[in-house]
């Protein structure tokens, strides 16, 4: 099998870098492209996503990694726009905030 490139386009060592990202929920797949541009000598200055779920564990993530991170919008603000505008009920806001704490465990 092939070995693929974990990063395109031309670069040179020590160059500055942010890592943009559409969605975060654990942060995992980003730290693994992170690794491969600190693998090349690549500063990684942050890491900035259109999305996230706001987890605690992608907040952990990154801070052990020592990435800085910041995103455009997030699961708690899309909430509080839908309730807002009646787009959800008091009781679907409740619902969604609870399954956020922990989504792998959730019941209805």
């Amino acid at each position: 099998m092939e070995e693929k490139n974990q990063i395109e386009g031309q670069f040179s060592k020590s160059q500055k870098v942010v890592v943009i990202e559409d969605l975060i929920s654990t942060g995992n797949s980003s730290l693994m492209a992170i690794n491969a541009l600190r693998s090349e000598d690549l500063k990684v200055k942050g890491m900035i996503s259109i999305f996230t779920y706001g987890f605690d564990i992608s907040y952990e993530n990154f801070k052990d990694k020592n990435v800085d991170f910041h995103s455009l919008s997030s699961y708690d603000y899309l909430l509080e726009q839908a309730l807002d505008i009646n787009y959800i009920t008091d009781n679907e806001f409740k619902i969604l905030k609870d399954w956020k704490k922990n989504p792998a465990q959730w019941e209805i």
